[in-house]
């Protein structure tokens, strides 16, 4: 009996706990040796919160600069209006070869959507989906939102480098 109420314990666990998903999209044949300089726009957020966008978007940049494989530089996203020029455009003023833009939610469900373009084409290089379903995060490892987005970050960062070498 004693066993069967651990396992339906343990199962109970597994059920409440949000399950991750990570999907992974690159370009075949992606021109990686020619990228050396990539942007980062601002990331979105779903309440369009300034405060938390600067933070998520400094979080990323910093788990992208330990990469040590790009010179890093932030963008500023162009202003909404019909004469203004498009992200590509604006990366290629910059100066970069590449540039990420993405979006991250932190609420019940915790996701990030995160895509490489190719400045000179506009074409996806890579791109990267991480989804935690709703629930509670059992780790004891991971509770603040900065932890959680920090491994968020590590993890899809990790699945691009391996594109890279």
């Amino acid at each position: 009996m004693r066993r069967l109420t651990l396992l339906a314990f343990l199962l109970g666990i597994g059920v409440m706990a949000g399950c991750a998903s990570v999907s992974t999209y690159t370009k075949p044949e992606a021109p990686w040796a020619t990228i050396k300089k990539v942007g980062v726009f601002p990331l979105e957020t779903s309440f369009e919160d300034r405060v938390r966008r600067q933070w998520a978007t400094e979080l990323f940049m910093t788990e992208l600069k330990r990469l040590n494989r790009f010179e890093v530089v932030e963008l500023t996203p162009p202003p909404p209006s019909p004469a203004a020029l498009d992200p590509s455009s604006v990366a290629r003023v910059a100066g970069v070869d590449a540039y990420f833009r993405g979006t991250v939610e932190e609420m019940t469900e915790i996701f990030a959507d995160l895509e490489l373009v190719d400045a000179a084409t506009g074409e996806t290089l890579w791109s990267s989906r991480y989804h935690r379903g709703a629930g509670p995060d059992l780790s004891m490892r991971f509770h603040t939102p900065q932890q959680q987005l920090q491994r968020i970050y590590r993890i899809v960062l990790h699945r691009l480098s391996q594109n890279l070498s």
